[in-house]
This record gives C-alpha cells, structure tokens and sequence, in this order.
C-alpha cells in the first residue's frame, strides 16, 4: 500500500472488485448512496469515505452499475471503445460468481455481504434462491418491491448473529490484514459444520519490500483458513484482468474530473492523489506485489485440525494483563 499522504491519507480497497477511495478525514456528500460502508468488511458501524470512483463510472455509462473489477478474456481482438470493453467484462465477473454458485439447491439459504453486490443479491432472489443480504438498509429503495425470498437481515457482518446456519456466504471485496480473523471467524459461524464461502479481493503476493500494506498476505490468509476448517474449492488468480480493469479506468479520471470538482464532490487535490494511487497500484500489479483472487472455500470438518472451532479473538479483544499472563505461563 501507499506511503501516508498527511491528513488526507488515501488507500484503495477492492469491494466488489470496485475501487473504493478511502480518506482519513469527513467528506460531506450529498447523494448518501455513493457513499460506502465499511462495516461489511471491517465490523466498524461508521460511514466511510466517498467513493470518487462510483461517481466517476456514473457519469461515463448515465447510471450507477456494480462497480468491480473486469473480467477479461485472452483475445486481444475486440472492437468496443475501452469504457464498453471495461463494462462488459464487468458483467463477465459477475456472471461468473453466479457461475460459482453451481447447482445450488432453489431452497439453499445464500447469505450475500456487501453494498455492491445488491444487484447480485435482488438477481438471485429473482431466480427463487432464498436470499439473507447485509448491508446498508439507506440503498434499499422504500417504494420498491422486492422479491418474498429476498431478505435484509442486517448492516454490519460481523455483528451479525444468524438464527441458522447459510448454505453459501459470498463476500465482497478486499479486507484488511487486521479483519481477516475477524472475517473468517464469523464466516466459520454462519456457515456451521458445512457449507460455502465464494470471497474475492486484493492480497499481497510478495511482501519481500519492507514497506506497510494493509492488504492481507495471500499465504498468511491461506493458512489461516484452512486452521479455521475451510478447503479450497477454487483459487483464480484474476491480477491481469485487474491491471486491465485499471487501464480502462484510469482514463476516465481525466475525462470526468472536472464534472466532479464543479459539482463540489472533489478537489484537484483529491483528484491528484487519487492519479498517485492508481499509479502506485498499477505498479504493484505489474511487479506482483499485488494480486486480485475469486476463492471458494468448503467447510470441511473432516479434513479439520484443533483450531478449527476455537473462538479467536484481535489484539483489542484482549486486556493487557491477559497478555501478560499468557507470557508469563509460556516463558
């Protein structure tokens, strides 16, 4: 991740493959639902930061889609401008975590968490999966009717306390290498003895550099899922069709950016560090340092060790004199 930029420090997280832009000090934003959450990947219940981004791909295709990573395919032939070419592949990484879903029985409770994928959520229900969806209840459209097997059962996931266990969890986005306990140990809840977890997001692929990221280390993640009884059903390394998804971004920084400052929604000072970061995360994927990865996992009690069902708990959780007991018995 970026070195700290001052009070206006910036960093870029992937929610539903989107780039979301967080800053370190209150925006005020008029339209709340281009705001984002937070909550549904680190447990904290407060509003974040604006997300440039969103606003930016609303003005170039006239309305707000899912913002995610692309999914590209190998041929390099194509005859869509670039903003098209990024949209359809959007659409292709979509299609492929329904994809991913497979030959899940109609009547299979799928939790699905996270702002961005709503659409995904509302698609399902649609297509008479029963729905639990977490997230933000200011993006849900009072005078619409949604469909009975679609539900809201709360904002924030890790707070979230289910009356019974999922069949399948699908998790937006990027977390941070502090929540991933937090995250899988919750997962590990809501999924019971069984079940599947579809998750997908930025982790480090090399930490060799002696330099802060707040992204998770792959293999630290991999580790620890599999200590906490999941198995990998799949491991797509998506990183090209993220670097592709920048490219195609990029450039509707400069196109849009104006728009954004006029409407009070950004300065030139945001918009310059936000051209910083993209070229810090364009090149972190092309050293590899950054990778993207769709992963499903399978809660597996057979395949479990000791550690599988214990309670685990951040280094808040604990009380300074716990700790200091715990050194004590051990040294």
């Amino acid at each position: 991740m970026p070195q700290a930029l001052g009070r206006a420090e910036l960093g870029y997280a992937m929610a539903h493959g989107r780039v979301i832009l967080h800053r370190q000090e209150e925006i005020t934003q008029k339209n709340q639902k281009t705001l984002s959450r937070d909550s549904v990947m680190t447990g904290s219940s407060k509003l974040t930061t604006l997300n440039l981004l969103s606003r930016i791909l609303e003005l170039e295709f006239g309305e707000l889609y899912l913002q995610h990573y692309g999914l590209f395919t190998d041929s390099k032939a194509t005859n869509l401008e670039p903003a098209a070419e990024l949209l359809d592949a959007q659409h292709r990484f979509a299609a492929r975590l329904v994809e991913l879903l497979g030959k899940t029985n109609s009547g299979a409770d799928i939790l699905v968490v996270g702002d961005t994928l709503l659409s995904l959520a509302r698609e399902l229900a649609g297509a008479d999966h029963s729905i639990l969806w977490i997230g933000s209840e200011k993006l849900l459209d009072a005078g619409e009717d949604a469909p009975t097997s679609f539900r809201h059962v709360a904002e924030d996931f890790v707070a979230y306390a289910p009356a019974a266990s999922a069949d399948v969890l699908i998790h937006e986005g990027s977390i941070r290498y502090l929540d991933q306990m937090a995250i899988l140990s919750k997962s590990r809840d809501v999924l019971g003895e069984s079940g599947r977890l579809i998750l997908f997001g930025e982790f480090l692929h090399d930490d060799s550099q002696i330099e802060y990221s707040a992204l998770p280390n792959f293999s630290s993640f991999d580790q620890l899922s599999r200590r906490l009884g999941f198995v990998p059903l799949e491991n797509l390394d998506l990183s090209a069709s993220a670097m592709k998804t920048l490219e195609r971004v990029r450039p509707l920084i400069d196109i849009h950016g104006k728009k954004l400052v006029e409407e009070g929604v950004c300065d030139q000072v945001d918009l310059a560090d936000m051209e910083l970061e993209f070229e810090k995360m364009q090149g972190e994927y092309a050293s590899g340092r950054r990778g993207f990865r769709l992963l499903s996992l399978q809660r597996d009690l057979s395949s479990a060790n000791e550690w599988a069902n214990a309670q685990f708990g951040d280094i808040q959780s604990f009380e300074p004199r716990e700790v200091a007991r715990a050194f004590r018995r051990k040294f």
